[in-house]
């Protein structure tokens, strides 16, 4: 498989394991075409998956945050830690693969879980950032 296909097909994967039940007050996962898997709740992330020029990169952000120059973004955002993960297109005994900056390589199938919980993580910790400074500005 081509490395252009093998991206796609993890597009597509990442599209179909959005869940498709919605649970009312919890964060909900969307895909928004073509290259973000949405979380929404109180507040909203992304996981951003991006293709500058041969490598692979999906950014764990604040929604739009690629929109917005570090200047505009709220304060806040700017002390979340963002999540940047390499991705390199690789064979495995045959298959398509992702080899993950820390060497580990995942199949496809098993590297869509953890995009899913790494960004339910993101959304925990950026949910945690915000709260704490909405606290500093009340005790002001």
């Amino acid at each position: 498989m081509t490395t252009a296909k093998a991206w796609q097909q993890l597009l597509d994967l990442v599209e179909q394991q959005v869940p498709k039940n919605k649970i009312p007050l919890q964060p909900q996962f969307s895909w928004n075409k073509p290259d973000r898997l949405v979380l929404s709740g109180v507040y909203q992330v992304q996981a951003h998956f991006v293709k500058p020029n041969t490598r692979f990169e999906v950014h764990f952000e604040p929604f739009g945050a690629e929109a917005n120059s570090e200047s505009t973004i709220a304060s806040e955002v700017s002390k979340l830690k963002r999540w940047i993960w390499n991705l390199e297109d690789v064979d495995q005994d045959g298959e398509d693969g992702w080899q993950l900056d820390n060497g580990i390589v995942l199949s496809t199938t098993n590297l869509v879980p953890r995009i899913l919980n790494r960004l339910s993580d993101f959304y925990e910790e950026y949910r945690r950032v915000v709260s704490s400074e909405s606290e500093l500005e009340e005790l002001a």
